[in-house]
């Protein structure tokens, strides 16, 4: 497969599952760590996480959407060009391993986000018939604004 035809068909997919996994990331991280300051408050759990997840999808999603995206197109393309399709089940194992080594920048924060990143564009990648374009990119970035703007408005409601 020639390069050009390898970012058209995999680029818009990798847009596209780093907006679905900035939104989860945001959700998981808030469910381990709603306080991540620390600070001793007499505030409900719900409370805290859900005004933390648009903190924490703020400034998840230009590193997922930048470095996220590199490092997974890096490493697929890598794969692909080493392994020549060989085998689906090794193509999957060198890919994980990679997004893995990728995702130990920031220890566990980092590693919970490669790795969600990974199932969620192997999920994608299920659906090859039909293929991902860039206006499918593009409405997929609503998905983050939707959850965004859904937990500020939980976080307006309640004062």
């Amino acid at each position: 497969m020639r390069f050009i035809d390898f970012v058209k068909e995999v680029l818009p997919r990798k847009f596209i599952a780093a907006s679905i996994s900035c939104s989860l990331f945001g959700i998981v991280l808030a469910l381990l760590n709603p306080n991540p300051f620390g600070t001793s408050t007499e505030v409900w759990y719900i409370e805290l996480f859900s005004g933390i997840v648009p903190i924490y999808m703020i400034y998840s999603f230009p590193v997922i959407a930048t470095y996220g995206v590199a490092t997974s197109f890096f490493s697929d393309y890598f794969t692909t060009v080493m392994l020549r399709e060989r085998s689906r089940i090794l193509e999957f194992v060198v890919s994980a391993c990679l997004h893995i080594v990728f995702g130990f920048v920031l220890a566990w924060i980092s590693l919970i986000s490669a790795v969600l990143f990974f199932l969620t564009d192997r999920v994608l990648s299920l659906f090859r018939r039909t293929s991902f374009l860039w206006y499918h990119a593009i409405f997929s970035l609503l998905i983050p604004l939707a959850i965004w703007l859904g937990f500020m408005s939980i976080v307006w409601y309640r004062g």
